[in-house]
């Protein structure tokens, strides 16, 4: 700067001319400041949007792996309810079986009591 200042002369306008200048590169400081802080705001966005995307992209895969497995689920789900109805379906044979029993067995029961009554009636 002094050589600057020795090259204008000297004078009230060579410093006149030194001051417009160091107040310009006083403006010029302050500006690449702000600019430095405006460049570390965007690479803070930019890191935090390229974590969305790696989350946005790991959340697309899964969605596409369930897409490609659904058929198979479906299939699945369809033997399922192809089993449950089926094993519906025995437990209310079941249910008819024993209660076709249980009244075999009252009828047993009750031709029993009918036998001993008339053994007993026999018997007098």
């Amino acid at each position: 700067m002094r050589q600057v200042a020795a090259r204008l002369g000297s004078g009230s306008v060579g410093e006149a001319t030194l001051q417009r200048l160091r107040a310009a590169l006083r403006q010029k400081a302050g500006e690449c400041a702000a600019l430095e802080g405006r460049l570390h705001e965007l690479e803070a966005t930019r890191d935090q949007l390229a974590g969305e995307l790696v989350a946005a992209t790991h959340a697309a895969e899964k969605a596409t792996d369930a897409v490609r497995d659904l058929p198979k689920l479906r299939q699945a789900y369809q033997e399922l309810q192809a089993r449950y109805a089926a094993a519906v379906e025995l437990v209310g044979e079941r249910d008819e079986q024993l209660e076709e029993l249980a009244n075999d067995l009252e009828d047993v029961k009750h031709m029993y009591r009918e036998q001993i009554e008339t053994l007993l009636a026999q018997q007098q």
